[in-house]
């Protein structure tokens, strides 16, 4: 009954544009996503940006045209990046594994293309340098 209480006294959170553009320009630039990619369909739920979603152009432009903050959006698209918080000296946001088929088409970094011999090997292996696959990877 507890946790409960706790759900319902948590500020509602709503989608609306990442605000900081370097963010959106960070991750463009490091996950090579194509100048065709609708940046506009990013939206966070704060202005620290620590979750990014991406949803429809449908949903973009509805969510976007609620100027007075009439509706009350449970959930609505997928979430793609969140802040790794070990960062590594990499990169400030991890890509989540349930947007990789929303991104990979727009993708030009970041990405390995193997042959089907490589990726069995990868399968038994569990890990591979790169000079040792044979099909050439790109």
């Amino acid at each position: 009954e507890g946790r409960n209480n706790l759900k319902k006294n948590k500020p509602s959170e709503s989608l609306m544009p990442i605000e900081d553009a370097k963010v959106v320009k960070g991750i463009v630039d490091f996950y090579g996503l194509g100048d065709n990619f609708p940046k506009e369909q990013l939206l966070t739920t704060s202005s620290a940006a620590n979750k990014i979603h991406f949803v429809s152009k449908a949903v973009g432009e509805m969510l976007g045209a609620d100027t007075k903050s009439q509706l009350k959006v449970i959930h609505a698209g997928v979430k793609v990046f969140e802040k790794n918080p070990t960062k590594n000296g990499v990169f400030e946001y991890r890509l989540r594994q349930e947007g990789v088929p929303f991104l990979l088409p727009y993708m030009g970094k970041r990405t390995v293309r193997l042959c089907k011999e490589d990726f069995v090997a990868l399968l038994h292996k569990r890990a591979l340098l790169m000079d040792a696959l044979q099909g050439g990877a790109k």
